[in-house]
């Protein structure tokens, strides 16, 4: 470090692989990553840099970087001596610093002219993000969360969506796509509720990952998102087709993750309503939705001609059907929940009611037999239930319809 005239000036370099020319204008970018090649061995920039240089702007000074190819690279970070080149309100003095409780206070950042964007925007965003989430934890049981997954080579990105998303989702981190995969599957429940992956990443890259996930029973129900510093048409085409179901080019802001998030809930919400509207099997063929994949598809089909075929058996329940679905219990009910919005138990009670409204509805017996033949034991019990289901009671339903 040295002093020249009114100015400080920190010298850091090193004697590593050099950034080429054309990418020095953009390290500065927020996961911007030098390193383009399909499985880096050095980790990118990600946004490390894009935060120092934001700091280095809030103290009104300047970053430069040099660099050669295979001979490294040196930077230089130049701040302005003294407190003449600050506004009155970016200066926090000692005596300021201490409240009447002696807590440690600093007063708020105000913008000179009010609409233009914060040029330390990111910044704050960071630190908001990271005291909330300090509160929010020890308040929130971690165990009650959904699961995101995070899958990316780059601990900064990792971090960086962490901050964004912990108070809402139970955070598991893999360093590439093969521990991203292995932590997908080792659970035997189904596995996360969320997977956002990047793409380019060592031993298995995001495509890989994503196709696997997507053709493997016990992962194909989970939404995955692509993240990707890429910004050609055939990079997310590509995506897209293996079963991705959403893609997020960096940088991107983090309400916009958030917003992408939501939406997927959505979308799985509107699956299901349209699930009860026209029917599991109809559905599951090719619908209105799509969001659903070939292999989810399949398993939903099973599961009704499943129930269907054990429709009268009054003994049949979650036991038979996830031995008939070659599933364990735990599977079969994550993967109903995410699909068709109800426990093994409410699907299988919603198809006998069904069919026993389809047999009311052509005067195919009395209540009390058309019960039995799908399978309700006690009388009352069926009555509630198709209540409770359809609005009416049995007795009223064929003059309803």
């Amino acid at each position: 470090m040295c002093q020249k005239g009114g100015t400080a000036e920190i010298k850091i370099s090193d004697t590593g692989v050099g950034i080429q020319k054309d990418q020095l204008e953009k390290i500065f970018d927020r996961f911007y990553q030098v390193d383009d090649s399909h499985t880096r061995e050095h980790e990118g920039t990600g946004i490390g840099l894009a935060l120092t240089k934001e700091l280095v702007d809030l103290h009104k000074g300047k970053i430069e970087v040099e660099s050669d190819e295979g001979k490294g690279s040196t930077f230089r970070l130049i701040f302005p001596l003294g407190k003449d080149h600050l506004r009155p309100e970016e200066i926090c003095e000692e005596d300021k610093l201490i409240d009447k409780d002696n807590k440690k206070t600093c007063p708020p950042l105000a913008d000179k002219d009010e609409g233009k964007a914060r040029p330390n925007a990111v910044l704050e965003d960071f630190v908001e993000i990271e005291n909330e989430n300090r509160i929010d934890i020890e308040s929130v049981v971690k165990p009650e969360l959904p699961s995101l997954l995070i899958v990316d080579d780059n601990s900064d990105v990792r971090k960086y969506i962490s901050m964004i998303l912990e108070h809402h989702y139970k955070i598991i981190e893999a360093v590439d796509g093969e521990d991203g995969l292995n932590k997908a599957f080792e659970s035997a429940s189904g596995g996360p509720d969320l997977i956002i992956s990047d793409i380019m990443m060592p031993k298995v890259d995001g495509f890989q990952l994503c196709k696997q996930l997507k053709t493997d029973l016990r992962t194909s129900h989970i939404p995955v998102i692509m993240l990707t510093a890429k910004a050609t048409t055939k990079d997310k085409i590509s995506g897209l087709e293996i079963g991705a179901d959403d893609y997020i080019m960096k940088p991107f802001e983090a309400d916009e993750l958030k917003a992408r998030i939501k939406n997927l809930l959505e979308q799985r919400k509107r699956l299901h309503e349209h699930f009860r509207k026209y029917g599991l099997v109809e559905s599951a063929k090719g619908g209105e939705e799509k969001n659903i994949t070939p292999c989810d598809q399949k398993f939903v089909q099973k599961a009704v001609e499943v129930i269907n075929e054990h429709i009268s058996d009054t003994s049949f329940g979650v036991e038979m059907l996830a031995d008939d679905m070659a599933v364990s219990r735990s599977l079969l009910l994550k993967k109903l929940e995410v699909l068709v919005g109800e426990s093994p138990n409410e699907l299988i009670r919603r198809i006998r009611l069904d069919k026993a409204a389809n047999l009311l509805k052509h005067n195919s017996g009395n209540i009390s037999e058309i019960a039995l033949e799908v399978g309700f034991t006690n009388p009352s019990y069926f009555a509630e239930a198709f209540k409770k289901q359809f609005g009416v009671p049995p007795s009223q339903y064929h003059s309803k319809s």
